[in-house]
């Protein structure tokens, strides 16, 4: 039998659009303990400020017996946080082989992609200036000196250290609940 498999010019027209978001308990979701994917503490802490801040984005994708296929650093950090609910889409008609090829798949196709850095210099003031937190960018204390540097390398590491990445008091309060590994 000839493998059947669906290329940018040619995408299986009967999974389009078929799959509906709806709300599950965490405690029904299962994290897939054969994840090859490994989330960090640190990762874990950013998806809590992530979520925390701007909420969910990002169903999780789970297969008929509620195991994660993706979004198990979401369902962990969501579980820190205490909420009780997330959004998930269901997805029960892959093989899996196509279940497990496509966790890969949505964890590796990413690491594929590059950062224009100097429009990424423009656009983090547009942050900063809106009173964001830059660090609910994801990005580290070090990238965050080194591109606001590129901008104007003597204000930027003065204004960086002077502000101390503060949030709004609202914000900061907020986001310090959030713990932080050592």
């Amino acid at each position: 039998m000839p493998r059947q498999n669906a290329t940018p010019s040619d995408p299986r027209p009967d999974r389009a659009g078929r799959h509906k978001i709806e709300l599950r308990p965490l405690a029904s979701l299962r994290v897939d303990p054969r994840n090859p994917r490994q989330h960090p503490p640190g990762q874990i802490e950013k998806l809590m400020r992530s979520i925390a801040e701007f909420g969910w984005t990002v169903p999780i994708l789970v297969d008929g017996a509620d195991l994660v296929i993706a979004g198990n650093g979401r369902l962990v950090a969501a579980r820190r946080l205490g909420l009780e609910t997330a959004p998930v889409i269901v997805v029960d008609d892959l093989t899996p082989a196509a279940r497990r090829a496509y966790q890969l798949a949505d964890n590796r196709i990413p690491l594929d992609a590059a950062w224009d850095e100097a429009l990424l210099a423009e656009v983090l003031p547009e942050i900063d200036d809106a009173s964001l937190d830059l660090v609910l960018t994801g990005f580290s204390d070090d990238e965050l000196r080194s591109l606001l540097d590129d901008i104007a390398p003597e204000q930027a590491v003065l204004e960086w250290s002077l502000r101390e990445h503060a949030s709004p008091p609202r914000e900061r309060e907020r986001l310090e609940a959030i713990p932080r590994s050592g």
